[in-house]
């Protein structure tokens, strides 16, 4: 079975290009799952956005939009990302960055990886962190509940010299758990 794909859109002051990226978005997602929904998030605009948002929304099903009034950045629209999204896994894009439609390609690619909690891809060929974030909702909601996830949690890890397991959590589970930036 499919997993269903929620793809959040963050934007700010964004009403001149925002048609044609939802257009592109619409596509390119149908393309990988018939499952699947566009969480437009205007991020404090000044300008039109929310209309052009709320505009989408009512021409396709697949399309919310979302108002934050002021610019709360990544970590409000990471939080928002998962309280309003329903899909099995939640793609998180950066304010102003406009990924490759291969690179969400690519990471769909990944979606059956039971180990997946998190995937970021380059981006630009430089090396530099990605725009984009793929969240696994089930493994996300599961670490919401635990209190302490130091205690709780972790991963098998083999250091490369001593070829010996080690525990540890992962530093991007525990701030996300904290609420803070992925």
């Amino acid at each position: 079975m499919t997993p269903s794909l929620s793809f959040v859109l963050p934007v700010h002051n964004g009403e001149s290009h925002l048609a044609i990226d939802v257009s592109i978005l619409l596509e390119t997602l149908a393309e990988l799952t018939p499952s699947f929904e566009i969480l437009i998030i205007d991020d404090g605009s000044q300008d039109d956005t929310i209309v052009v948002a709320k505009d989408l929304a009512k021409k396709y099903p697949q399309v919310r939009a979302l108002r934050q009034p002021l610019r709360y950045g990544m970590r409000a629209i990471t939080q928002a990302a998962l309280k309003e999204t329903t899909g099995d896994l939640v793609i998180v894009q950066d304010v102003d960055f406009e990924p490759s439609l291969q690179e969400i390609r690519d990471m769909w690619q990944l979606r059956n990886d039971q180990h997946m909690v998190m995937v970021q891809p380059p981006s630009g060929g430089s090396g530099a962190v990605g725009g984009l974030k793929m969240l696994r909702r089930e493994v996300i909601e599961r670490l919401s509940t635990i209190r302490e996830p130091e205690q709780h949690l972790s991963v098998e890890r083999v250091r490369m010299d001593q070829r010996s397991p080690e525990r540890r959590v992962p530093q991007f589970l525990v701030r996300l758990k904290h609420g803070a930036t992925i």
